[in-house]
């Protein structure tokens, strides 16, 4: 019974991110920092815009960020909060025999105990390969990686001033800008050690056929030799930014101009506090742009 999804099947993720409602929101921020009201207004449909066509990289509903279009009477207080930790690239081994006009492809992954585990299989016309060719590589696969945060909750002198929330889900982005063009790696990689495969079985098989004794030997050993060498050339190109956020919390407050004492705290799914980053007491005015940001990559 086939268990694993078919390699070529369309993903959920598999959707164009042309939209980045974080982008946005810094945009609006640095237009009604010049007064220009109306470019700002723009761009807060444009962020609201991201969560109705791109559900996948933004599942929830969007802040309300409307108050931001009003006056302040105080000194006006931006915070972002980047947390979390970007998706990674895992290499995925792809297992390939060949048909009549065929290649069927098996793909195995390894389990936290260590244990090939069939994730995926499909067949791949290939027109002109014959029978009997085996042989395999490896694909890049993303993984999110999930973060431990809840809550990011910012405070004044002590007492609470705002709760920041989820703007933009870096993390899926990535994956979603990955996952458009994962089918053509996939494609492009089978293709690619097909063609090895087929050129190095093709001149083992000539030396096999010599009746040159020594020639016949070389085809043994450097045919060995080659087959590992193609093996080998086939890695799955892991290279990726690991310490990119995974995802971007905003919030606005107002304080009465003067110094100020800010804390921004982090609350994990338990409600247990993990981080509390303490901002020097200074002074704050009612200027264009208070705009302060924090990090915690966990």
């Amino acid at each position: 019974a086939h268990r694993g999804r078919a390699l070529f099947a369309p993903r959920q993720a598999g959707l164009p991110f042309h939209n980045s409602a974080l982008a946005s929101y810094l945009s609006l921020l640095l237009y009604r920092a010049e007064g220009r009201w109306d470019e700002a207004a723009i761009d807060l449909r444009r962020l609201r815009g991201a969560f109705e066509t791109q559900p996948f990289i933004y599942p929830a509903a969007p802040p309300d960020l409307s108050p931001m279009l009003q006056p302040s009477t105080g000194a006006r207080l931006n915070f972002i909060a980047f947390t979390g930790r970007g998706p990674v690239k895992r290499a995925q081994t792809l297992r390939i025999t060949s048909g009549e006009n065929l290649l069927f492809i098996t793909a195995e992954t390894e389990d936290e105990s260590g244990r090939l585990r069939l994730v995926g299989m499909e067949s791949f016309f290939f027109d002109g390969i014959q029978p009997g060719y085996n042989f395999k590589c490896q694909i890049p696969r993303m993984q999110l990686r999930p973060s431990s945060l809840a809550r990011i909750v910012v405070a004044s002198d002590g007492a609470v001033l705002t709760e920041l929330e989820l703007l933009e889900s870096l993390d899926r982005a990535a994956y979603a800008s990955f996952a458009v063009r994962e089918n053509l790696i996939l494609a492009k990689t089978v293709i690619r050690a097909a063609l090895k495969a087929i050129t190095v079985a093709q001149s083992r098989r000539a030396l096999e056929k010599s009746e040159d004794p020594t020639l016949r030997l070389f085809s043994l050993l450097g045919g060995l030799t080659a087959e590992v060498l193609v093996d080998a050339s086939e890695q799955a190109d892991l290279r990726l930014a690991r310490y990119f956020p995974g995802q971007a919390y905003v919030g606005e407050a107002e304080v009465p101009p003067g110094e100020h004492e800010l804390t921004i705290n982090y609350y994990d799914h338990s409600g247990r506090l993990v981080r509390r980053e303490t901002l020097p007491r200074q002074e704050y005015r009612d200027r264009p742009l208070n705009l302060l940001v924090s990090y915690n990559l966990r």
